[in-house]
């Protein structure tokens, strides 16, 4: 059975200032979640595979979902400052286009001071698209994250053209590869739940879980499931 839990105990939030900033930002990105009835009785671990949504995604999934995950985040926001700040300029750009050039470069800088620090207080998953063996590093962290019994959100959308806000863009196929580590490892079938993120009436709706399918060799196929 899932079990909700107090704020301080959920990852990231066990620091005041976090919680602080959680009670700020519940105002603008907390979201009702719609869940079938079968998910809050599940007992296995599970992967959640959301759109991304721009900014809005992430936040609003962590600042709405009181149970315990981990999640996949890009490495370029988890390392170094220099990297934050650079894959931050697009979507501020997408979302603060007002401030003009200049600004966005200002807030990114801003932003990407605070970013590294706030963000690996989540334990994140860092997550490489480009680096082969950096990619297996991050299966094998998943497995175990899954084995300690904590779910996953991940956000395996390509964002190309641009991150939608009235559809989803095509996925990174390569995430559906997870089944298939953990199969291996454990022999256990590991289900996807697929959620999709509506910032207009600001919901979080949860569909039924979907199962890995080990007999399935082809992952592009897998994965559009």
């Amino acid at each position: 059975m899932m079990q909700a839990l107090k704020l301080k105990d959920r990852p990231g939030f066990h620091k005041r200032s976090l919680r602080i900033v959680y009670r700020i930002l519940f105002f603008f990105f907390h979201c009702r979640l719609e869940m079938p009835p079968s998910l809050t009785r599940k007992e296995e671990p599970m992967v959640y595979v959301a759109n991304h949504y721009s900014f809005f995604g992430p936040v609003s999934f962590v600042i709405s979902f009181p149970y315990r995950m981990i999640i996949w985040m890009n490495e370029e926001l988890v390392t170094t400052e220099e990297r934050a700040v650079a894959a931050s300029v697009p979507g501020i750009r997408e979302v603060f286009p007002f401030l003009g050039e200049k600004g966005i470069r200002r807030f990114s800088r801003i932003l990407g001071h605070f970013a590294v620090k706030v963000l690996t207080s989540f334990d994140p998953i860092p997550v490489s698209r480009e680096n082969a063996s950096r990619l297996l590093t991050t299966m094998r962290k998943s497995v175990e994250v899954l084995e300690s019994g904590s779910d996953l959100l991940i956000f395996p959308e390509t964002g190309i053209p641009a991150y939608s806000l009235t559809s989803v863009t095509p996925f990174y196929p390569g995430f559906a590869s997870l089944g298939k580590f953990y199969h291996r490892k454990t022999g256990k079938i590991l289900r996807f739940c697929p959620c999709y993120i509506d910032e207009q009436h600001h919901v979080i709706r949860f569909g039924e879980p979907i199962a890995y399918n080990p007999e399935i060799l082809n992952i592009n196929e897998e994965s559009q499931r």
